[in-house]
C-alpha cells in the first residue's frame, strides 16, 4: 500500500499519473478537462494530520467522493510516482510555477488544484512523456528552490 510507503510527516508533493486514453472530463465547477494520453503532474501540500502519507493515501483511491480537482482525474488516470520534500514550507505555489516554466509541460486547466491561488494559475500539468525526477530537481535548483531533500516513491501496480 502507497501510505506505508510515504512519511507522516508535512511537506509538498508532487503525482506523477498516466493515461492512456482521450476523455472528457468534467472538474465540479471548473470545468472540463480534454483528458489525453500521456503524464500529468500534480502539486499538492500535506500540512493536516498524517501529512503526505495520508494526503497522497488517499489521492491513490480511485473510488471515493470526489472532494478535490484531483479526484475526478484519478478516476480516470494511473499514479506511477510521488516526489515529496518533507518541511514546514509551503512550497505548492513555487514548485507549480517551476513545473510551468519547464519545457515540454503545459497546465491543461487553468484554476485546477489551484482554487486559493493566483487567477488562471494551475496546480496541475500534461506533458506527452513524463519528465524525471532528476529534470525537475535541475529546475528547482535553476529556480533558487531546495532540491537536496526530494524523494521519490515508485508505484508498482
Amino acid at each position: 500500500m502507497i501510505r506505508e510507503s510515504l512519511p507522516d510527516c508535512s511537506g509538498t508533493y508532487v503525482l506523477v499519473l498516466e493515461s492512456c486514453t482521450f476523455a472528457e472530463l468534467a472538474i465540479g465547477r471548473l470545468g472540463t478537462l480534454h483528458l489525453e494520453p500521456g503524464c500529468y503532474l500534480y502539486v499538492g501540500s500535506a500540512f493536516g494530520p498524517g501529512g503526505i502519507a495520508a494526503r497522497v493515501g488517499r489521492h491513490a483511491q480511485t473510488e471515493k467522493t470526489a472532494r478535490w480537482h484531483i479526484d475526478y482525474l484519478r478516476e480516470r488516470t494511473r499514479l506511477v510516482e510521488v516526489w515529496y520534500q518533507c518541511g514546514d514550507v509551503h512550497h505548492e505555489a513555487q514548485w507549480a510555477e517551476v513545473l510551468a516554466g519547464m519545457r515540454g509541460l503545459r497546465a491543461p486547466l487553468a484554476g485546477f488544484g489551484a482554487s486559493d491561488g493566483a487567477p488562471g494559475a494551475s496546480h496541475l500539468f500534461f506533458a506527452r512523456r513524463c519528465p524525471t525526477r532528476q529534470g525537475f530537481r535541475q529546475a528547482l535548483r535553476r529556480a533558487g528552490l531546495p532540491d537536496t531533500d526530494l524523494r521519490a516513491v515508485r508505484i508498482e501496480t
